[in-house]
């Protein structure tokens, strides 16, 4: 695979586009990015491997991961990563450059902090390739990491190439399959809606406004698995569940725990002027690198922002959220 453009790289992006595709008839919206993963796994090998949605917290803190799932690592590597994410160099260009695919070799990974080198070495980590995308629609961003011993060969351009736009076709792909899985509901309550797995509460999905309420009641709730109280409240099923802030509303689906958010009383919450700023300033076609410059912000608030307004406001895309916009008088601009 040295040549991306090669015929060869394009028959297996088509043969696994055309899997994808018919997975997101076949597969459940909670089945569909495991075995999305699995085909991608048989385009590009690799050893071991993780994937997942979170939200960046900023410089300084550890990533919010909400749920993730391990290909040949232990159900305790994420919990063991949070411990070393602070200094774990690949991690934070990776969370840094969304939408940029990541390398490293195992030869390159020498001046490692001795901590990420105990745990590179405890889990068998040596040539790496991961990828970050922002994901607005659902509120989270997406994250993968793939691994390979160091007996094979590392990561190539074209397996990067291939990497990233299987990882592209599949969240879109997943994404509409939510949609329709949640009964063709308006973009908003995707957001407050979550899928677990049953009996052990083991996060298919979750949408950051139900993962708000949640935190809200369980400070130290680890975001991968419902909280065991929780769980505890809902052995009958269908119910409501009242939480400080907010209503749950519980049902059973074959194996699986349907979660949604009840909205508020008043409706959909307004943005503050900041953020109704930035949303102004994309709207009209600036980068994130463009308006954190202008208001002096990082490009993550930046992102931050945009990811609330989008669910505050009920769009998916830019043009919907034009429309939004417009709807709300878009030349009254907010200072």
């Amino acid at each position: 695979m040295s040549d991306p453009l090669s015929p060869a790289t394009l028959e297996r992006f088509s043969a696994a586009l055309l899997r994808l595709g018919a997975l997101a008839h076949e597969a459940s919206a909670a089945e569909f990015l495991g075995q999305a993963v699995s085909v991608l796994r048989a385009q590009i090998p690799f050893a071991r491997g993780w994937w997942g949605l979170g939200t960046d917290l900023g410089p300084g803190k550890v990533p919010a991961i909400y749920q993730t799932q391990t290909i040949g690592l232990p159900d305790s590597f994420t919990a063991e990563w949070r411990a070393i994410a602070l200094v774990d160099s690949f991690a934070e260009t990776t969370l840094r450059q969304a939408g940029q695919v990541q390398r490293f070799e195992a030869s390159q990974d020498d001046d490692s902090p001795a901590e990420v080198a105990a745990f590179s070495q405890r889990h068998g980590l040596h040539h790496g390739m991961a990828l970050r995308i922002d994901a607005l629609a659902s509120g989270h961003g997406f994250f993968m990491v793939v691994y390979r011993d160091a007996a094979a060969a590392p990561f190539d351009a074209a397996e990067a190439l291939l990497f990233k736009q299987l990882l592209l076709h599949a969240l879109q792909l997943w994404h509409q399959r939510l949609r329709d899985a949640l009964s063709a509901v308006a973009q908003e309550e995707l957001a407050r809606a979550a899928v677990a797995a049953l009996p052990d509460g083991r996060l298919l999905f979750a949408g950051p406004a139900l993962c708000e309420l949640l935190w809200s009641h369980w400070p130290q709730w680890d975001g991968i698995t419902l909280p065991a109280e929780l769980l505890a409240q809902l052995r009958r099923l269908p119910q409501q569940l009242r939480l400080p802030g907010g209503t749950l509303h519980a049902s059973r689906c074959g194996e699986q725990l349907w979660l949604l958010r009840r909205a508020e009383a008043g409706g959909r919450p307004g943005l503050a002027p900041r953020k109704m700023r930035v949303v102004h300033l994309f709207a009209e076609g600036q980068s994130y690198k463009e308006i954190a410059r202008e208001l002096a912000l990082s490009p993550a608030t930046v992102r931050t922002y945009l990811r609330d307004a989008y669910l505050s406001l009920g769009v998916s895309n830019k043009i919907e959220l034009g429309e939004a916009l417009r709807g709300q008088g878009r030349t009254a601009r907010t200072p």
